[in-house]
């Protein structure tokens, strides 16, 4: 992925994961949490640096 003046997507993105969520589509939700879900993890495990407590 490129940075800069302008960003390009990588191959076989979906452009808007949480369109499905607006529509109530389970299988659109259960996707936009796969893909968001470790990243939130590790932002709160460096914010409460306690694994256990971020799962919470």
């Amino acid at each position: 992925m490129k940075y800069g003046s302008h960003v390009t997507r990588r191959p076989g993105r979906r452009r808007r994961p949480a369109a499905g969520l607006a529509v109530d589509d389970p299988g659109a939700s259960a996707a936009f949490v796969r893909r968001f879900q470790s990243a939130v993890f590790g932002m709160a495990v460096s914010i409460t640096r306690d694994a256990a407590l971020a799962r919470t």
